[in-house]
């Protein structure tokens, strides 16, 4: 079953048979009228006197709280990709340094920043600086530094911080307005004379008339850290530009600066300097391993030099063993404390019930216009039976309804299966939907209350399901009619699809286990016993197999439609038979091995690992949304790798996996809505591209479920960020009359949003979003599959 694409099953098995069954789906602050901000999200609780008089730049703080407009925050989504391609991703010891010429008596300096979420706590995190940290009035204090945290806290807020004879250390702060992680902010600072002014998107946040800057006019302007690497940004920079404005155009010159990014290089309209900045993990060459790595860059507006300084990248294959890319997974290796985890568990706890009331939204309005239907149609109020009239989603949601506690709803349920659900008028069904949406969930409700009646229906749908492997060498056909039990293909013909005949197994398992009857094990492992016989290259196979004689009727390798979840299930029912049959391992390892060896690539210019689509000679560079169960399953594969965690095999295999749980989040924080689409292609220089013949989304759960169990295996809070980040997308672009529906474009939030709610998207998506921030559920991933 499907990582991120299944439903989690709590399945109390106990070995040979492992606990648990998954499933998967491969369906095809405010500015008032008196210039005042006040509380919102990253604002002080109390309103915020703006200065008066000042004029205020039409931009906003994010999460919809506009310092002077109503605009959305102007970078996001789309606009992210582009400010990515273009910036610096600041951790440490990397850095860039401009000349000593850009401070001057009238100095506007302002960026793009994006800070990466939860770096190391109580650390100041840098922006620029030309001056040394430190109070004394002395000549390397001079000049100005502007960075995020006050020193030895985690407070948010942004300082500018300047030196003279008096002192170095003069400091205007945001007053309480917050940057946040993953967002992008436009700030600047001008000094103008005695007057210093702090800006957040255009508008002054902050100010003092009390003391004028020395110019520093011996040390280099640093971007990124202090010298030496010291209190790092942990995140991106964006077109840095500088600026000598004469007295009354800073505002004016910071308009200029925020929309650099828009203007033809070369416009600098009064700009000093701007440095557009590129990622030295894709922009320069490395040096010897043991060396800081340095790469010349020139401003776009007058030619002036500047200095990458960065550790030398690892050249291809050598820094992970056997991987032939350099791996970006989006953490950096940064420090994962106590003190971390503990404030995400908390955060946690908060998020869960948000994710609950939206599951309780959807099925309420499940519940009053579709009950007993296959599934929802929200903007109309009605239902659907597009799977047979099964109740799907009813079924399909029932460990959901458990894991999260709404126990009234569950017995609501459990009453319609034993009064309503019956199979015998039920006519042709496809074997692959019907038993991961329909039979496991029946065996998931089972494991999980014990009541009896879910262990009949599900011996009943077992019994017609399994008519599909009557005849041939044991591959299923495609479709079933459950009233006559007559087998037939579907449109693949006389081949079965990979995926489909290899997701059957940990359920006709685990019904097995519970009746006690080995038939329908035995039965539907005949499949993988046959595809272990045909030793395909690379250990991937190809996507169509014939039902007569078992051997490939395609070139076509994929993990995406069609091909994915077969991979999974090698690993996971090798789990679920106690790790006995080591046949189903090595099938597992030995995929891996191709994935890594042939399918695997890399983006430019970030350098974002992808699985690549493979048709026996050349790759297609494309990458499904489907794909994102793989960050998942490679992450439990490396932690239960018979040679160790610790072993060189279950590293590169786990810093594998979060290379590529990176690129499936950036798949949706790269997108207008941050919301990923149904799959991307890959470009030199545009990294990935939202082709116009898939742009839509339609509630799918990869991604969802590998966060959950990255963040359950790794214990990096870093994986419940991203997972919020998913369902605030959701729950803004989704939702739609009576529950959730398919977002048509991820690139325009006013596409619409289709009359059809997948019963996956609560069966899964909204249990894997949840049970990531759930701190305190019980799912044992080395009990449940």
């Amino acid at each position: 079953m499907k990582w991120g694409s299944q439903h989690l099953r709590g399945l109390n098995m106990t070995p040979p048979l492992m606990q648990g069954l998954l499933r998967h789906s491969n369906n095809h602050p405010t500015l008032s009228s008196e210039g005042v901000l006040t509380s919102g999200a990253g604002l002080a609780a109390q309103p915020i006197s703006m200065p008066q008089g000042e004029p205020h730049i039409q931009k906003s703080i994010p999460d919809g709280v506009p310092v002077s407009s109503e605009e959305s925050h102007p970078i996001s989504g789309a606009e992210h990709a582009r400010h990515l391609a273009q910036s610096m991703h600041v951790r440490d010891n990397v850095a860039f340094e401009g000349p000593s010429t850009l401070d001057a008596s009238n100095l506007v300096i302002g960026a793009w920043v994006y800070l990466d979420p939860l770096a190391v706590e109580g650390e100041m995190r840098t922006i620029f600086t030309n001056k040394d940290s430190g109070c004394e009035g002395t000549p390397d204090r001079f000049g100005v530094a502007m960075y995020v945290n006050e020193w030895e806290t985690s407070n948010h807020e942004l300082y500018v911080e300047f030196g003279n004879t008096v002192s170095g250390c003069h400091k205007v702060s945001s007053n309480g307005i917050q940057l946040m992680p993953t967002k992008w902010y436009h700030v600047a600072v001008s000094l103008i004379g005695q007057v210093v002014e702090l800006y957040i998107d255009g508008t002054v946040v902050g100010r003092s008339d009390l003391q004028t800057h020395t110019v520093q006019s011996a040390r280099a302007m640093v971007v990124g850290s202090f010298g030496g690497g010291k209190y790092p940004l942990h995140g991106n920079i964006s077109h840095f530009a500088v600026a000598h404005p004469d007295p009354g155009q800073e505002d004016r010159v910071v308009r200029t600066m925020m929309h650099a990014a828009d203007r033809n290089k070369g416009a600098g309209d009064g700009l000093l300097a701007l440095f557009e900045f590129s990622d030295f993990s894709s922009a320069v060459s490395a040096g010897p391993d043991s060396a800081m790595g340095k790469k010349e860059t020139f401003d776009a507006v007058s030619g002036l030099k500047g200095m990458y300084f960065f550790p030398a990248r690892v050249p291809p294959g050598r820094g992970v063993s056997g991987v032939g890319i350099a791996l970006v997974d989006g953490v950096g290796g940064r420090l994962v404390t106590d003190e971390m985890r503990e404030e995400s568990d908390r955060q946690g706890r908060i998020r869960r019930e948000e994710i609950k009331r939206g599951m309780a939204t959807a099925w309420d309005g499940y519940r009053k216009h579709a009950w007993g239907r296959d599934e929802l149609k929200p903007a109309t109020r009605t239902g659907g039976d597009p799977w047979g009239g099964m109740g799907v989603t009813l079924v399909d949601s029932l460990d959901t309804l458990w894991v999260m506690g709404m126990k009234k709803e569950f017995d609501e349920a459990t009453e319609w299966v034993r009064q309503s659900l019956s199979f015998s008028r039920v006519g042709k069904v496809s074997v692959f939907e019907t038993t991961i949406r329909e039979l496991g969930g029946l065996l998931s409700a089972y494991d999980l209350s014990g009541s009896k009646v879910f262990l009949e229906k599900a011996k009943d749908l077992g019994n017609r399901l399994i008519r599909a492997f009557d005849g041939g060498i044991g591959l299923p056909r495609s479709q079933v009619d459950l009233s006559s039990g007559y087998a037939s293909s579907g449109w693949s013909g006389g081949s079965a699809i990979l995926s489909e005949l290899g997701t059957l197994q940990v359920e006709f398992r685990y019904l097995s286990h519970i009746t006690g009857d080995p038939s329908y094990e035995k039965t539907s492992m005949r499949a993988l016993q046959v595809m272990n016989q045909r030793k395909p290259p690379h250990g991937l196979f190809p996507i169509k197999v014939s039902i007569s004689n078992g051997q490939f009727t395609d070139k076509t390798v994929t993990f995406g439609a069609l091909g994915d979840s077969f991979y999974e299930y090698l690993l996971k029912v090798w789990l679920q038979g106690g790790r006995q049959e080591n046949w189903l391992r090595e099938m597992y390892d030995n995929a891996i091995e191709g994935v890594i060896g042939t399918l695997l690539k890399a983006s430019k210019p970030s350098g974002l690992a992808f699985l690549s689509d493979w048709d026996g000679r050349h790759n297609n560079l494309k990458m499904d949304h489907l794909v994102c169960f793989m960050p998942g399953t490679m992450t439990l594969g490396a932690y239960t790798d018979p040679q160790g965690l610790d072993s060189p095999r279950a590293q590169r295999d786990l810093a594998v996996a979060k290379a590529l749980m990176y690129t499936c989040r950036e798949m949706y924080h790269r997108t207008a809505t941050g919301i990923a689409p149904e799959f991307v292609t890959f470009q030199d220089g545009r990294d990935m591209v939202t082709r116009t013949s898939a742009p839509f989304y339609i509630l799918r759960p990869e991604t969802a479920e590998s966060l959950f169990v990255m963040n359950q295996l790794t214990g990096d809070p870093i994986y419940r960020e991203w997972a919020w980040e998913i369902w605030t997308a959701i729950d803004k672009h989704c939702k739609l009359g009576a529950g959730y529906g398919s977002l048509r474009d991820v690139n325009n939030a006013h596409s619409g949003v289709d009359n059809r709610m997948e019963s996956f998207f609560l069966a899964e998506t909204m249990k894997y979003l949840y049970l990531a921030q759930d701190p305190d559920n019980e799912m044992d991933l080395m009990k449940y599959v």
